[in-house]
């Protein structure tokens, strides 16, 4: 009665909240059963109170949010969703559509807040909320339920958003499930759409941030073709928007999530690609691209050789910068890391000798590495 109340101040439901929890955890889900449905109105009310704008929500409302989400949980012993924990998602998800879709009256993020905590609790429910909640920031990123003057502002902050789902659906089941061939193929087209007409630097960070799920996910058999236009994307990428970090780490976290769930591809693809036009822009991208001793062998020496080469001698300081990421990518990997540890010293330290200038450089260098090795 107090959650629904209209007249109780928002700081007076507090206790409230407090007091479900509590209760929930004394009492067994059954006893409870009968009063979920009007516990999950009660949040509701004050989860999406159009007066609140703010994006926050006291931490006591979502506890109490989960807390009856793993109630309805408990309602069976069986494996997965239960019809009452069903049911109650599928109330969520219908009262935080409209809020979510009709962003212009700005209640999205704060309704989008909730749902995360809700997908938060485990990967089961997670995906039965992603498979809605991405396809309706999908249209928002492409502006196609958006009404308002400000189609294009909303679009441009829903994109990141997205990818940032994106990264909560691998995050929570790495088989992303929710990934079905279908949104996979509609979020790829998005994140190339993105990418080929003119965006913002956070929506081009957000395209290749997507693309990065995607290929950490795939198959590779079947959208196999529209990953490699994207990383020829992102190699260009990487130089034409160089004074841009955003930019520049969702490109090499990208193009390492290629080269990790697919070498032959990212060698026989993009390897060529690097080593022909050698750019110290590019440098990062070698680095981030080296995950196993395989492709150390490919790629490492081509970082090295740089040293040796007159023609690149001006690239030696970004080489200088890109190897300590090379150790930190692949701590506990000793392997990979002795593998490069006996390529990189004798020619660095060799090339320091010829430098006097450069002694600084490769002592900051090293010491990088040392500290990224730690004890190693």
């Amino acid at each position: 009665e107090k959650l629904v109340d209209p007249e109780t101040d928002s700081a007076k439901k507090i206790p409230c909240f407090d007091l479900l929890v509590a209760a929930c955890d004394r009492f067994p889900p059954a006893a409870l059963k009968d009063y979920i449905d009007g516990l999950w109105d009660g949040i509701r009310l004050e989860a999406l109170n159009p007066a609140e704008k703010g994006l926050r929500h006291p931490e006591s409302l979502l506890n109490a949010l989960a807390t009856i989400i793993r109630t309805s949980q408990q309602l069976t012993s069986a494996e997965g969703l239960n019809s009452d924990l069903v049911a109650l998602l599928e109330k969520i998800l219908s009262s935080c559509e409209p809020f979510v879709l009709q962003a212009e009256i700005g209640m999205a993020p704060r309704t989008l807040t909730v749902l995360q905590a809700v997908a938060r609790i485990d990967s089961k429910i997670c995906c039965r909320i992603a498979e809605k909640v991405l396809p309706w920031l999908m249209e928002l990123a492409q502006g196609s339920t958006v009404n308002s003057v400000n189609r294009a502002e909303i679009a441009a902050e829903s994109t990141p958003t997205l990818a940032e789902w994106c990264h909560l659906v691998v995050e929570m089941d790495s088989a992303a499930s929710s990934f079905t061939p279908r949104l996979r193929d509609a979020l790829t087209r998005l994140s190339l759409d993105i990418l080929c007409r003119s965006a913002t630097i956070s929506t081009v960070a957000a395209g290749f941030s997507i693309g990065e799920t995607l290929a950490a996910t795939s198959d590779f058999k079947t959208d196999a073709d529209d990953l490699v236009q994207l990383s020829k994307l992102a190699l260009k990428a990487v130089v034409a928007f160089s004074d841009f970090e955003q930019v520049r780490e969702a490109c090499h976290l990208y193009l390492r999530a290629v080269a990790m769930k697919n070498w032959p591809i990212f060698n026989r693809e993009i390897v060529p690609m690097l080593k022909s036009d050698v750019v110290a822009e590019r440098l990062m991208v070698v680095a981030y691209s080296i995950h196993d001793t395989t492709s150390a062998n490919v790629l490492f020496p081509s970082l090295i050789d740089l040293f040796k080469s007159a023609q690149y001698e001006d690239l030696a300081e970004n080489v200088l910068l890109s190897l300590p990421v090379v150790f930190h990518l692949n701590e506990g990997n000793d392997q990979l890391i002795n593998t490069c540890l006996s390529k990189a010293l004798p020619v660095i330290i060799d090339w320091a000798q010829e430098n006097h200038s450069a002694v600084d450089s490769v002592a900051i260098c090293l010491q990088d590495i040392s500290l990224e090795l730690g004890e190693q």
